[in-house]
Parts: C-alpha cells; structure tokens; sequence
C-alpha cells in the first residue's frame, strides 16, 4: 500500500503487508531526497526515484535506511531488478548492519 503527496502524487509511505493485511513493515520517502534517474539517450531524463528510504518496523522492533547514489540507466527502458529488493539486496549488499532482529529473518 502507497501513501502519495497530493501535489506530486510520488509515493510519501510505502507499506509492507502480512497474509493477514496487517503492516509488517513501513517505508518513508523524503520528497526532496527524490532524483531523476539518468537515462542514456532519453532527453530529460527517466522517472524520479527516492534516494534515501528510512523503513521501520510497525512495533519498532527494527529499522533499516536503504540509499541510492546517482541513479542511472544505460537503456532507454528501465530494468525491473531496479525495483526488486531482495535483487538489490544481493546486487548491493548492505555496507554498515547496526543490528539483526528476528523480523529480519526470511525463511
């Protein structure tokens, strides 16, 4: 589930669901830590990504920043890897862990 600002309509909060439909997990957005990511060949640039997302457990029980530096494209079409997680995840690997909760394992 998305929260979008009204006068942007980008994503402000985005919500990590159980079986259930209760919040496992929320995502906050900074407005102004959105970029354009830089798409060789397309003039103006590609869509605006955030850069910085602060995630939160829903009890409080975990907390996690995920960053983007620079982002670009080498292709007018954007892979979808570039919004898939546990594939950015893999790709990237954290850099600094401050702390592993059990809401962090995955089966």
């Amino acid at each position: 589930m998305q929260t979008r600002n009204r006068q942007s309509l980008l994503p402000v909060r985005a919500e990590i669901l159980d079986a259930e439909g209760s919040v496992l997990l929320y995502g906050e957005l900074k407005l102004r830590r959105y970029e354009r990511v830089e798409v060789v060949g397309a003039p103006g640039g590609g869509p605006l990504v955030p850069t910085l997302i602060d995630i939160h457990g829903i009890e409080g029980d975990a907390r996690a920043k995920l960053s983007i530096y620079a982002p670009t494209s080498d292709t007018a079409v954007m892979d979808p890897d570039y919004f898939d997680l546990d594939w950015l995840m893999n790709a990237y690997p954290p850099q600094r862990v401050e702390g592993i909760s059990p809401l962090a394992a995955r089966p």
